[in-house]
């Protein structure tokens, strides 16, 4: 049995060519955009490490600091001479201690909402990239 000669018209073909590139860029670009995703967020995620690292080492200080101070007033409570004196001490130590709290609450909340932004920049970046690429791809 003889099966007929069909030629694909040179049009339809050159279509053909076409979408098949065109699915190749999207894919090359797809691939690229999800390379450069993975590694912001590998990136982010490191600044996340550090930061968390250098919050802890932070906590870790204060909470020494603290111990040292207790220490501290209990020495001076036991050398005091009487109950007005110890009361005293504990009152200013209380009003001292409220005011670090204060402090050190400030200090550990603001090297938090710096690692937090360090940590997103990465990905804001990356994001940002997109969009112009993007809009170059649409010649927006």
């Amino acid at each position: 049995m003889n099966t007929p000669n069909f030629e694909i018209p040179a049009n339809i073909r050159e279509l053909a060519e076409k979408s098949v590139d065109q699915a190749k860029t999207f894919y090359d670009q797809a691939t690229a955009a999800g390379d450069e995703t993975t590694a912001a967020i590998e990136k982010s995620a490191g600044i996340v490490q550090a930061g968390t690292n250098e919050i802890t080492a932070k906590a870790v200080s204060l909470a020494r600091e603290n111990i040292e101070s207790s220490l501290d007033l209990a020495k001076k409570l036991v050398a005091a001479k009487d109950l007005q004196e110890a009361i005293q001490l504990q009152t200013a130590f209380v009003q001292d201690q409220l005011k670090l709290a204060a402090e050190q609450t400030k200090e550990i909340g603001e090297l938090s909402a710096k690692v937090a932004v360090d940590a997103s920049a990465p990905v804001k970046e990356n994001i940002e990239t997109a969009i112009e690429k993007g809009k170059e791809s649409f010649n927006v």
